[in-house]
């Protein structure tokens, strides 16, 4: 039977535990500035179109802590077209790229800012 030391881990639990708050404000900002820059890249991509010229306007983001919404607003003006134009209809296909691939072409850059928040932050914690 083989046994572990758990000493290293504890103290790795107390030190995140201490650095608790300060890890989320780093993190809820990169989530804001991804949510910001996917709202831009599908307006930039709706953008153009002649019969659906104010879409691109419509499209908007809502950061809550470390979760964010993205998408056209349905209140605003031609918001709520968007569905269709990502989706389709039962008589022809989605004419804009689907939000999620938008979504994945920031997840690179995402995955690299939260762990550089996360580091920063949890070293800033240690050394306090």
């Amino acid at each position: 039977m083989s046994s572990f030391d758990m000493t290293q881990v504890r103290r790795l639990a107390v030190d995140l535990g201490r650095a608790g708050p300060d890890v989320v404000r780093p993190l809820a900002k990169v989530v804001d500035d991804t949510a910001r820059a996917v709202r831009d890249d599908l307006r930039e991509r709706a953008t153009g179109h002649p019969r659906f010229r104010y879409l691109p306007a419509a499209i908007t983001h809502d950061t809550r802590g470390l979760s964010a919404e993205i998408g056209p607003d349905k209140t605003r003006r031609g918001g709520a077209i968007g569905n269709i134009l990502y989706f389709g209809t039962a008589t022809s296909g989605p004419v804009l790229e689907h939000p999620a691939e938008t979504l994945q072409r920031h997840r690179r850059r995402f995955e690299a800012a939260v762990a550089d928040a996360a580091a920063s932050s949890l070293t800033r914690g240690l050394r306090q």
